[in-house]
């Protein structure tokens, strides 16, 4: 996992067709939750409106290209609930990331925005449910 994969970490070339992202900030990479970085990142970096029309199709698109690299026995119904679990990794990410950097203005706006919506996004998926 990166665990901090969102837009601030993504380098967007759209100068080729599709654009090509970079992913950046790999300093806290480790082994965990299946779908956490996508959970992490649609959770934290889109609009709850925007997330609630494209985040099934998303997620749907992703297991198929699971399946497809290969990873067998892996389900719809286990992925899914593998993204709701990862509802809760951006709650870690604003916790302990708030208090290790600088205190800025742009951070702190930009802390508050990400646990909004990771909280709104564990509640809109009842991930609680998974505990």
């Amino acid at each position: 996992m990166h665990v901090d994969y969102r837009l601030d970490n993504l380098l967007i070339d759209r100068r080729t067709s599709p654009p090509s992202i970079t992913a950046v900030d790999w300093q806290s990479i480790t082994i965990g939750l299946p779908l956490g970085d996508v959970a992490y990142f649609l959770g934290g970096s889109l609009r709850r409106e925007r997330r609630l029309r494209c985040e099934q199709d998303i997620v749907r698109e992703y297991h198929v290209r699971l399946i497809a690299a290969g990873i067998a026995d892996y389900s719809w119904d286990a992925c899914w609930n593998d993204y709701r679990r990862g509802a809760f990794a951006g709650f870690g990410v604003c916790v302990i990331a708030s208090m290790m950097v600088q205190e800025t203005e742009r951070g702190n706006e930009m802390f508050v925005a990400m646990t909004r919506r990771h909280t709104r996004h564990a509640l809109d998926l009842n991930s609680a449910e998974l505990l």
